[in-house]
This record gives C-alpha cells, sequence and structure tokens, in this order.
C-alpha cells in the first residue's frame, strides 16, 4: 500500500511538471515577424525619430531594403565585390541576433559578412577600416560570420532611400503584440502585409 501511493504521488508530480511545462511554453512563445512593404515608406528624420520613441517605449523594430549585386569598394587596396547589400533603419541586432551591431542612427557604419571581408581585405580583421557602397564611405563595425556574402550598412535620413520590410523579434505573446501594435499605430503596418 504504502509502495503504490509514493508511485502515484511520483507520477502525480511528473504530471504536474508537464502541465506546468505546456502552460509555460504556451505563454512564451519566440520569433521575428517580418512585413513587406509596397511603396510610401522612405527613412527620412520623421521616421527615424519615431523609432527612438519606439526604442524607449521597448517596442523596437527595424527596416531595412535589401539590393543584390551591389558594388563594394575598398580604395585601400582598390579591390571590389558585388554582394547582397542591406540599408538598416533601426538596430541590427533584429535581423542578425548575436552578431555584431549597428545601431539605430549609426549611418557610418557597416558589418561586413565574412567572405565579403575576405574578398575586400584578404582577412576578417577589418574593424575600423573604410569601404564604400554606391559611393558613400562607411567604417566597417564588425563581421557577419553567418551572413558571409552580405553587407549590411547604416542608412542615413539624407538619403531618403525606398524602404522594403519592417520587422521585430519578440520573447512573448505579450511582447509580439505590443510590437505590432506599435507598428500599426505609428506606420499604419498590418497584418495582412506579413511576410
Amino acid at each position: 500500500m504504502r509502495r503504490r501511493r509514493t508511485v502515484f504521488l511520483g507520477v502525480a508530480v511528473l504530471f504536474l511538471i508537464a502541465a506546468f511545462c505546456v502552460w509555460r511554453a504556451a505563454g512564451t512563445t519566440e520569433g521575428m515577424e517580418i512585413y513587406e512593404l509596397s511603396g510610401g515608406y522612405i527613412y527620412n528624420l520623421e521616421m527615424s525619430d519615431i523609432l527612438k520613441k519606439m526604442k524607449e517605449e521597448q517596442t523596437d523594430a527595424v527596416f531595412w531594403t535589401e539590393k543584390k549585386d551591389v558594388l563594394v569598394f575598398n580604395p585601400e587596396f582598390n579591390r571590389q565585390i558585388t554582394a547582397t547589400v542591406i540599408g538598416i533603419a533601426g538596430d541590427s541586432y533584429v535581423l542578425f541576433p548575436g552578431q555584431n551591431m549597428l545601431g539605430l542612427g549609426d549611418e557610418a557604419g557597416c558589418l561586413l559578412g565574412a567572405d565579403a571581408a575576405v574578398g575586400l581585405f584578404g582577412s576578417t580583421q577589418v574593424n575600423g577600416k573604410r569601404v564604400e557602397i554606391n559611393g558613400r564611405a562607411y567604417t566597417v563595425a564588425g563581421i557577419l560570420f553567418e551572413e558571409k556574402d552580405k553587407v549590411l550598412y547604416g542608412l542615413s535620413v539624407k538619403d531618403l532611400e525606398l524602404l522594403e520590410y519592417a520587422g521585430y523579434r519578440y520573447k512573448s505573446k505579450e511582447e509580439k503584440n505590443k510590437k505590432e501594435h506599435a507598428l500599426e499605430s505609428y506606420f499604419g503596418i498590418h497584418e495582412a502585409m506579413r511576410r
């Protein structure tokens, strides 16, 4: 009788632990949402100010444009490559978590994919070096080791670039809802635009 009670209690405890884990997992979905923008979103001073405000409110998002086969030039060694180039407004960790980061407003910085760095400099030891993207000079702030063939640069409000995508990362359903609401209220970005 005593043995049955011990087994029963053991099974009950395991059941409670499993139920708690399922309940906990249901409320903490991590992920990223990406929206395709169809014209009308230009990175300017007003948008930059809104992104700063969103960051203060902990509803930070990132906007970007992506172009393939763009010429990237190293004036020091007179080397050039073509790469997929991403112009970003917002903190780069949203797109590339766990890697080197460009912050919101870092208009003179860039990150090179490892293969791009080797193609331009023969090495990945390139912090502080200069490159030109679309004829504009940028200082290398780090390497994107997981995005080997990409080049990421900070957008300037002066260039008024047309943005193609918006996105955010979240760690819970509550955070996802908060960021989704912020994008909709500040920029009119809604669920139908989700990629």
